[in-house]
């Protein structure tokens, strides 16, 4: 309930323009206003591997936390990062689409990602921004990225290995030469038994 004592004001005139403001906002049931969606991190992110190789798969474990009304979908962009400031203009290593979280709660989002061939070989701090393309109207925006100070992902070039079955390829691998010995020696004994 709202008083208010008018009569020892010099401006009571004003004190009642409040009151009739008031008392309208207060009928027409628009007293609390709506509460915004903000998304932000929940904690406990997590990645892996931590040496990786373009085409191998990056898997990612992120908690996002609402602290305000229900959101609808919308995309969680995961970033590589030379510095420990994540950023929009960090390396993209790819995204998922989140359904939406309800209000005032948090929800865990997994992403396993084919990871790209156009991040150079190196150590980065891996990071996400949620809400990465803007579908969600929020009380606040500057609190959607965080990074993670540790583990750091290292990027490994990925590496093929070719068979090569030239018997002269094997009889110059004195390791193989070994191999081949043996193999002769139980197959001879072998010959001898009755």
């Amino acid at each position: 309930m709202i008083t208010m004592e008018t009569s020892r004001c010099a401006g009571a005139g004003l004190g009642i323009a409040l009151l009739a403001v008031l008392l309208a906002v207060f009928l027409a049931g628009n007293a609390t206003p709506a509460v915004l969606p903000d998304l932000t991190d929940g904690g406990g992110g997590s990645f892996s591997p931590t040496g990786i190789s373009a085409n191998q798969t990056f898997k990612a474990q992120v908690r996002v936390l609402n602290n305000g009304s229900a959101c609808g979908a919308f995309w969680v962009r995961f970033y590589a990062s030379t510095d420990a400031t994540i950023a929009t203009n960090d390396r993209v290593i790819g995204a998922v689409q989140v359904d939406g979280v309800a209000s005032f709660a948090n929800r865990d989002v997994s992403a396993a990602i084919t990871f790209p061939s156009n991040i150079a070989n190196g150590t980065y701090y891996v990071g996400w921004k949620f809400d990465a393309l803007d579908q969600v109207g929020e009380s606040s925006e500057s609190n959607n990225i965080y990074g993670l100070p540790s583990p750091r992902l290292i990027v490994v070039p990925f590496k093929t290995r070719v068979f090569n079955p030239n018997p002269v390829n094997a009889l110059n691998n004195p390791s193989l030469r070994a191999c081949v010995r043996s193999l002769k020696m139980r197959v001879r004994a072998a010959d001898m038994e009755p």
